[in-house]
């Protein structure tokens, strides 16, 4: 995997997450009970989950899981 692989990787995790979050804000504006207040990841907490995945997969794994973490 070369740099710019590994940096549009982070890209498009980091758009996703903020994909995630209209999506959660858009579902409450329109009535729809949300458990909690959606809280996205900082570009350094998505790097930070980056290190030691070596494939998107477990790199978007290690992503998915934060935030679940986040937004217990």
């Amino acid at each position: 995997m070369t740099n710019e692989e590994y940096e549009e990787g982070l890209r498009k995790s980091a758009d996703w997450a903020n994909v995630l979050s209209l999506v959660h804000h858009s579902a409450y504006a329109e009535g729809k009970k949300a458990r909690n207040q959606w809280v996205s990841m900082t570009d350094e907490e998505i790097s930070a989950s980056s290190k030691g995945h070596m494939t998107r997969n477990s790199f978007a794994r290690a992503i998915e899981q934060r935030l679940k973490d986040k937004n217990k």
